[in-house]
């Protein structure tokens, strides 16, 4: 049988918090007990989605509205997502696109902006998706490292050094993941100076914006400026415990029409009823607000806050 040569730009590809599950089932093989915390994934730790946001796509698939919807999404849900920016302070809102995850609108933004050698500026320690996007793209990856001694805060004079004739874009992870740092309004103004004076796109990945502690003030970069194409990723999956429900991406400005045309060249997207939710979380009983801390349980099931229905978790 011929054997199956796979393409070269897999290659280099590399998944960190996918890959250690190999070295830990062979741990948890030897009889150890094993919490694996490398997925975002609180459902498998009992928690619930709120109730609301279950029987809007529950209703949504006994009313038959089963079928294809529009590849940027359905209105309903890019309408509440576009009420949710502005609520953040985004005024310079120029498209919406509902997608497979946030991953999904990562990747379609990156292959949209990226010539080969292209780089990226990414945080390191950081979240490994971007990596792996890059390395299928042959882009590079062009680190900057977070200060552990300054609250895990970046350095805006050590990033502009690293800037290049090649760096496209800049990846900001605010709340970050891993280190939960949140980034003050200052650091947030200096990333903005650097994008408007190197001709840079910012990737805002901002999917933990509700979970935060110590009434830390966040602030959507998107919000800062009118002038410097920003690129807000966010999404249901952390906040209000759905993973793999459809998330937003929300394209500021000028940049990237070559994304909007690969999601839109799709034709259809599958997801209909599930993308009922994103409208019933956001304008849900209670509305948004912060939690005093992530997964927290809501006694009576029907806050619409990031929460969960306490007695379906038990």
């Amino acid at each position: 049988m011929q054997k199956i040569i796979p393409a070269s730009r897999v290659k280099n590809i590399r998944y960190a918090i996918r890959e250690v599950v190999g070295l830990a089932n062979e741990v948890k093989a030897s009889g150890k007990e094993m919490v694996f915390l490398n997925i975002g994934d609180p459902n498998i730790f009992g928690f619930r989605p709120p109730r609301h946001m279950v029987d809007a796509v529950y209703g949504a698939m006994l009313d038959n509205r089963n079928g294809y919807s529009p590849s940027p999404g359905i209105e309903e849900a890019r309408d509440a997502v576009r009420r949710q920016a502005e609520r953040s302070g985004i005024k310079a809102l120029q498209d919406i696109i509902i997608t497979h995850g946030a991953s999904e609108g990562i990747e379609l933004c990156l292959t949209g902006l990226l010539e080969d050698g292209d780089n990226v500026l990414l945080p390191q320690p950081g979240y490994p998706l971007y990596s792996s996007i890059l390395a299928k793209l042959n882009a590079g990856i062009n680190p900057y490292y977070l200060n552990e001694e300054d609250n895990w805060n970046l350095d805006a004079e050590d990033i502009e050094r690293r800037i290049n004739d090649r760096t496209r874009a800049i990846v900001v992870i605010n709340p970050n993941n891993p280190t939960g740092a949140v980034y003050p309004r200052e650091t947030l103004l200096q990333i903005i100076e650097l994008a408007r004076k190197y001709d840079l796109v910012i990737f805002s990945d901002e999917i933990y914006d509700k979970l935060l502690y110590d009434e830390e003030q966040y602030t959507s970069i998107g919000s800062l400026c009118d002038d410097v194409p920003v690129m807000t990723f966010n999404g249901l999956s952390k906040s209000y415990v759905v993973p793999g429900i459809p998330h937003r991406l929300d394209p500021v400005q000028r940049a990237l029409r070559t994304a909007r045309r690969l999601y839109r060249r799709r034709e259809q997207d599958g997801q209909g009823p599930a993308q009922r939710e994103p409208s019933h979380a956001i304008r849900g009983p209670g509305g948004p607000r912060r939690p005093p801390g992530p997964y927290q349980c809501n006694a009576e099931g029907t806050d619409a806050s990031p929460g969960h229905d306490r007695q379906n978790a038990e």
